[in-house]
């Protein structure tokens, strides 16, 4: 056993081979190495082939995601208010892993009530991010010329080399960056949407400030 509640581990893979139930680990930095993430939450349940580390509890209707730092205290799912691990430690499980981020985003329009997501794992409310280079992203917008791919929901895939998509600063709201961005540009399913202030799913500007409720991002 480890240090601060779990088996030892080192990345998603041994995560996936070695832990039979959802809950905190400790994260080696290698296989025989020191340990360098002390405590994390991993889910080895919900996706039949990988595990992921739970690095955020965002809610942008009340507090602003765009925080490279830590906040509170280390996420868990029935947190009801932000929680973050430090942008650095997302960037360490992402290198060490797939280099992949999953978004769940739960999002109901205040203008008309419409669901424009419920957080489903096994719809598109989940989206899923594929980072070429995590350690030149962070939680902020100032990741422009890095290279992503996106899918969007269970059953899709990334593609291959053409579909890498170069982050930039153009389009109807503003750069790309962040954890979790569906389009190139932040107009819709974005962790950057200019008018609505925070990251949203439906890109209402003639709406209230119509920012997502609740975004639950895992890392491997």
């Amino acid at each position: 056993m480890g240090v601060a509640g779990g088996p030892l581990i080192y990345n998603s893979a041994s995560a996936k081979a070695n832990i039979r139930s959802n809950g905190y680990v400790a994260v080696r930095e290698s296989i025989s190495g020191s340990v360098d993430i002390p405590r994390v939450y991993v889910d080895v349940t919900s996706d039949a082939n990988e595990a992921w580390f739970l690095v955020e509890m965002a809610y942008p209707r009340v507090t602003t995601p765009y925080n490279q730092s830590a906040v509170g205290s280390i996420p868990n799912p029935s947190d009801a208010s932000m929680t973050k691990v430090a942008d650095t430690t997302i960037q360490n499980i992402m290198n060490r892993g797939l280099k992949q981020t999953r978004t769940q985003w739960f999002h109901t329009s205040e203008a008309d009530g419409s669901v424009w997501a419920d957080g489903s794992l096994s719809n598109t409310s989940t989206m899923y991010n594929l980072f070429e280079n995590p350690s030149n992203w962070n939680s902020t917008n100032d990741s422009n010329g890095q290279r992503f791919k996106r899918r969007q929901g269970p059953g899709s895939s990334y593609g291959g080399e053409g579909d890498w998509i170069t982050a930039q600063g153009t389009g109807c709201s503003g750069p790309v960056g962040g954890w979790s961005n569906y389009y190139n540009a932040s107009c819709i399913i974005s962790w950057f949407a200019g008018c609505e202030g925070a990251p949203a799913y439906n890109h209402c500007c003639a709406c209230p400030v119509d920012r997502a409720q609740k975004l639950i991002i895992w890392a491997n």
